[in-house]
């Protein structure tokens, strides 16, 4: 492909073929792997030259156009573009169409343009409904995979809110009960898309994440003026105003529209280093203590200097200092003394500084600005920290949300059932009465709690007992890594003894359950015990716990 880049780039020169370009931007083709789009304007003499070119080509290096397989699309209306067709001897195709997994459009982005996502999702998941798979598995699923669709669309395109919505559906459901079709949510969406430490299960929130990628396509822009993208957008859009106040329009495209919304998400979080001031605009940019002059005080101080709107902050430096005329206005007797209070960096260059992680940018760094945050989840610890399978973590982590289907919950949304502990069938089952009230569950947090040295009763709910244990296992060590995987095992079996119960008529007395939980923990544990500097106590409770310590 290097030989016909030259050849185009050569005719676009010496003026054979006329290209798109504003001012001294033009774009002729592109080239990915075996891949080339070749861009050219309504002129019959450009589409002739443009078919020797491509022939000369085949000739000299053997490679020929497969007309089979390529296509002219026209992005405006036209009256020669079968003219175009004929010339070059292939079809006349139709946008949008795909290239690189995302469409060409020459129309604005909508839920019919988006399809493909959906149309992905719901292929892949039906692909995976007979598997049996397990919430944990489908929950890595959704992050690997099917979140991996609509990631790469959100960093070209401001998504539609609707079809957001509709992915948002597909993932809910799925990670609920395995298929796209309706599902009991336990949990809400927005708080499963939370950071671990917040309550959630790290998975990103796609209309928060796709804010971040518009984010950073405008930071791109502002910090690498040097790429041909970012000449084109300057040439396209920027030559008169700036990119801070430049007003979306219709016949802009639609990636570009999406762009100028990042800038209320980008402009807080931003600071500008004035150096010589030529490439920030005096009015516009939001340079002064995070706004710009128009912001705080609209046009009135730009028309009382008489200055035009592409002025530069370099207007009003002089020799490395602020150079600013007398005040004419109540307005400038505000400003000048803010302005001059900003420091003047000599021999640097202006520059735009993240003011977040350090200064240094990142779509993460944004998506964490733009998200709502929650406050700190403090059973986080003990919920995925330490080795332990994924299931054993998600039943804790349902548990202490007290979002488990027990069918006081599911009274709640409306399923009338009997409610009663299939453990005891002595009294009604809560999250809190199966893993603590009950007879049954309670007698086994007494024995773990023995192999502990711990002299005392269960506390009579979740939260009370995770608060003494947390409290009696503060310090980081083995122990602490012991019980917090005793802890979320004997979550999960107690939880999957009562499911088989009730859906398997299936019955193991609470002994069984106790070898079941220990032998679990001790496969976790056996992982990564680090016996080296146990003491002599530690020793003797890790052997309670059937984790023999073989020097």
């Amino acid at each position: 492909m290097e030989g016909l880049s030259c050849m185009l780039e050569e005719a676009v020169s010496n003026g054979k073929i006329k290209v798109p370009y504003y001012g001294s931007v033009y774009i002729s083709h592109i080239t990915f792997a075996d891949d080339l789009i070749i861009f050219l304007r309504d002129d019959p003499v450009s589409v002739s030259n443009l078919a020797d070119i491509l022939n000369e080509f085949g000739i000299v290096y053997g490679l020929k156009l497969n007309h089979a397989k390529s296509k002219v699309y026209v992005g405006a209306c036209i009256e020669n573009k079968d003219h175009i067709a004929q010339t070059l001897g292939v079809a006349e195709g139709n946008l949008p169409v795909p290239y690189l997994g995302l469409p060409l459009i020459s129309t604005g982005i909508n839920k019919v343009s988006c399809q493909p996502i959906l149309q992905k999702i719901k292929n892949r998941i039906s692909s995976w409904k007979n598997r049996l798979l397990s919430k944990a598995g489908r929950l890595e699923l959704i992050r690997s995979v099917l979140i991996s669709y609509s990631i790469y669309w959100s960093h070209a395109f401001l998504l539609p809110a609707g079809l957001l919505k509709d992915i948002d559906k597909l993932l809910m459901n799925f990670f609920w009960n395995g298929t796209d079709g309706k599902a009991m949510h336990m949990v809400n969406w927005d708080n499963i898309c939370k950071p671990k430490d917040e309550g959630g299960l790290n998975l990103r929130y796609i209309r928060d994440w796709n804010k971040a990628c518009m984010v950073k396509q405008l930071w791109d822009i502002l910090q690498n003026k040097s790429s041909l993208w970012s000449q084109w957008v300057f040439a396209r859009y920027l030559t008169k105003e700036s990119i801070w106040e430049v007003s979306a329009k219709t016949s802009h495209s639609a990636a570009w529209k999406g762009i100028l919304k990042a800038r209320r998400w980008l402009r807080n979080n931003i600071s500008y280093v004035i150096s010589s001031g030529t490439n920030i605009n005096m009015w516009y940019d939001p340079w002064v203590n995070g706004k710009s002059i128009f912001q705080i005080f609209g046009d009135r101080v730009r028309q009382d200097l008489g200055a035009l709107k592409d002025w530069k902050v370099s207007e009003f430096i002089n020799n490395g200092t602020w150079c600013l005329p007398n005040p004419t206005s109540p307005d400038m007797l505000l400003l000048w003394p803010t302005i001059r209070a900003i420091p003047i960096k000599n021999n640097s260059s202006d520059m735009l500084i993240w003011l977040h992680d350090n200064g240094k940018f990142s779509a993460t760094s944004a998506w964490n600005q733009i998200r709502r945050r929650n406050n700190k989840w403090i059973p986080s610890s003990w919920t995925w920290d330490s080795p332990c399978s994924q299931r054993h973590s998600l039943c804790t982590w349902q548990a202490l949300l007290g979002k488990l289907p027990t069918m006081d919950n599911m009274q709640r949304r409306g399923i009338y059932i009997v409610n009663r502990c299939s453990l005891c069938m002595q009294k009604e089952e809560s999250v809190d009465h199966l893993y603590f009230a009950c007879d049954y569950s309670s007698w086994i947090w007494e024995e773990i709690l023995k192999r502990f040295d711990l002299q005392r009763l269960p506390r009579p709910n979740l939260h009370h007992e995770l608060e003494m244990l947390m409290q009696g296992f503060s310090r980081k060590g083995p122990l602490t890594q012991l019980a917090r995987i005793i802890f979320r095992c004997a979550i999960w079996w107690i939880w999957k003894e009562r499911c088989g119960r009730i859906f398997e008529c299936h019955n193991m007395n609470k002994a069984q359950i106790l070898i079941e939980i220990l032998q679990d923990s001790r496969s976790c544990m056996e992982q990564e015990l680090n016996i080296e500097h146990l003491t002599r106590r530690e020793k003797e409770i890790f052997t309670r716990f059937n984790i023999f310590i073989s020097q």
